[in-house]
């Protein structure tokens, strides 16, 4: 063979020698004997799959074409495809192909809109279960999205679990979602990786020839059983042909929907019944006593039923009422304090004058009734029949306000009434009565006056 002979082994073919090299005949005469006999009957098949969509980046994409070149590169007697899928999947380089990885070109922005990462794996594991060789495996380059597949994950791995196709899934990307491709490499029998820069190319190549299965004798196509014909019938029978089982955790993955469904309804039950259940506990209030004589509950603060009790008919005394008559209101007489009882030594013939405190309707029901207060003691105002002046307002609480003596003036409390208590048009808590004002009870207006009665 002359010096401008060369050989140059590229993907496990021999170029040929320059023509007019003195030893070229020689050399085509070997390539045409031993070349078709090391390649005719390749023991290994790879398909690379490359995600092109919108997500991958150009310079993770380039990354991961000369990792799978310089792959090609270190397994010359392997048959080699690649197939980049993005919106849809398309095929760059077929098997049989003499062209390199390196030379592949492709315009990447007509996938950027979906990722069909589910049907790309179905077809190339389709295609790959069709080559009669003992090393097959699929190289998954991807960031583990997948948008707008016809076909979910379990479908994806059905046939590599039936034939024993090993996915080694290579995350690329900026944003990686590795769950779903670390189940699909552990799912198939491969292994997950993640191609962060040229310098760890080398490494992760390594551990692809590392952790690939070792070659297996080729399979040999299985022989069709005849089928057996149905006695009285002139057609064969049926062959049922059993699926391979899917792992466990995916046949989890397909539990009907009906199932979420009916939990959902039957929670949904469950708590509407406690609610009600609350709310009826809430309301009920079981009487402890029950009146012999009316038959309505009589609470525990009560000693007798309030409905049954006799109440004292207001005192008519006879008193000018503003209101009433129509007059003009007298001024209120100066704020001091008044002694319950004058005791000075007085004439024999002057007449006594009683200081008697009393409250007068102007406003509501029982107009012009007069209430008596005493000076000691204290005075319960409101609607229930249990109060010292019953008021028929249903605007007024049940116990609205009360009127006591302290020793010096008499001072009106709000017992947390609904509406509240005013003294002269002013809501108050807390306030000091004197003669002229005009205590509201609800819609109720009551006058405080003090009367002066001859003994």
């Amino acid at each position: 063979m002359g010096r401008r002979a060369r050989n140059v082994k590229r993907r496990g073919r021999w170029r040929r020698p320059l023509r007019g090299s003195p030893g070229g005949a020689a050399l085509v005469a070997c390539l045409l004997t031993a070349g078709p006999a090391a390649t005719a009957n390749p023991t290994e098949s790879f398909i690379f799959l490359l995600d092109c969509s919108g997500s991958i980046r150009p310079p993770d994409r380039d990354r991961a074409l000369r990792l799978a070149d310089r792959f090609a590169g270190d397994h010359p007697g392997a048959e080699i495809a690649v197939d980049i899928f993005g919106d849809r999947v398309a095929t760059l380089l077929d098997f049989g192909s003499d062209r390199s990885i390196s030379e592949l070109r492709f315009d990447a922005a007509r996938f950027r809109r979906r990722t069909v990462l589910y049907d790309a794996i179905f077809d190339a594991s389709q295609r790959l279960a069709d080559r009669q060789t003992a090393r097959r495996a699929i190289l998954l380059f991807t960031d583990g999205k997948d948008e707008g597949s016809d076909l979910v994950l379990e479908d994806a791995v059905r046939t590599c679990l039936e034939k024993q196709i090993p996915v080694i899934t290579v995350a690329i990307g900026y944003k990686i979602s590795d769950k779903p491709m670390r189940r699909i490499s552990k799912l198939t029998g491969g292994f997950y990786a993640v191609l962060q820069s040229d310098k760890s190319t080398a490494p992760l190549l390594a551990e692809i020839d590392r952790r690939l299965p070792a070659p297996s004798p080729a399979p040999q196509p299985a022989a069709q059983p005849t089928p057996e014909r149905s006695p009285g019938s002139g057609a064969p029978a049926v062959e049922k042909r059993p699926q391979a089982a899917l792992p466990e955790d995916v046949q989890r993955e397909r539990a009907p929907i009906f199932t979420y469904v009916v939990a959902g309804i039957i929670g949904l039950v469950a708590a509407g019944a406690m609610i009600v259940l609350l709310v009826v506990m809430r309301r009920r209030r079981e009487p402890t006593r029950i009146c012999s004589t009316c038959g309505q509950p009589i609470e525990s603060y009560f000693s007798d039923c309030p409905n049954c009790r006799p109440v004292a008919p207001p005192e008519t005394v006879p008193v000018e009422v503003a209101a009433a008559s129509g007059e003009e209101e007298p001024p209120p007489l100066p704020d001091a304090e008044y002694p319950a009882h004058n005791e000075s030594k007085m004439d024999e013939s002057t007449v006594v004058m009683l200081e008697t405190p009393v409250l007068v309707v102007k406003r509501g029901k029982n107009l012009g009734a007069v209430y008596p207060v005493p000076w000691c003691g204290m005075v319960n105002i409101g609607r229930s029949r249990s109060n010292n002046i019953v008021v028929d307002d249903r605007t007024a609480s049940s116990e609205h306000c009360r009127l006591k003596h302290d020793g010096e003036r008499f001072l009106l409390y709000d017992l947390k009434s609904t509406n509240g208590s005013f003294l002269n048009d002013r809501k108050v808590t807390q306030a000091y009565v004197k003669d002229g004002d005009t205590l509201q009870v609800g819609e109720t207006q009551l006058m405080f006056k003090v009367q002066r009665l001859s003994s």
